[in-house]
């Protein structure tokens, strides 16, 4: 998440998003599921890694791939949540921003562009 509780901001030029998230107590053939949610709702992504071994605690990941896929060309704040062994553990949102930024500042606006493309 991004500072002051707002969700993460990503241009579509960003190449990954990852999610990070810290487990207590998974035992040996435990899962955990990460579902990518895209601002019109459905599932854009999901995984789900189970554990070979029990690890007192741990940290686990996932990640959705932005600049020239889909979600690059999906503005809005997306949603992941993620599960352990299909119970609900945590959620978290950011938005892929669209290719420009207008921001207007005075008489004339300012445009940050970046370029989604090669």
């Amino acid at each position: 998440a991004g500072s002051r509780g707002e969700p993460l901001r990503v241009l579509p030029a960003c190449a990954r998003v990852y999610c990070n998230v810290m487990v207590s107590a998974l035992a040996s053939g435990d899962s955990v599921t990460y579902t990518w949610v895209p601002p019109g709702g459905g599932v854009y992504h999901k995984r789900t890694l189970v554990k070979r071994m029990g690890q007192r605690q741990t940290w686990t990941w996932n990640y959705i791939q932005v600049a020239g896929y889909e979600a690059g060309r999906l503005p809005g704040r997306w949603t992941v949540r993620v599960a352990v062994n299909g119970a609900p553990l945590a959620a978290t949102s950011f938005e892929v921003l669209p290719d420009y930024l207008e921001v207007r500042r005075g008489v004339l606006p300012i445009i940050i562009t970046c370029p989604s493309g090669p």
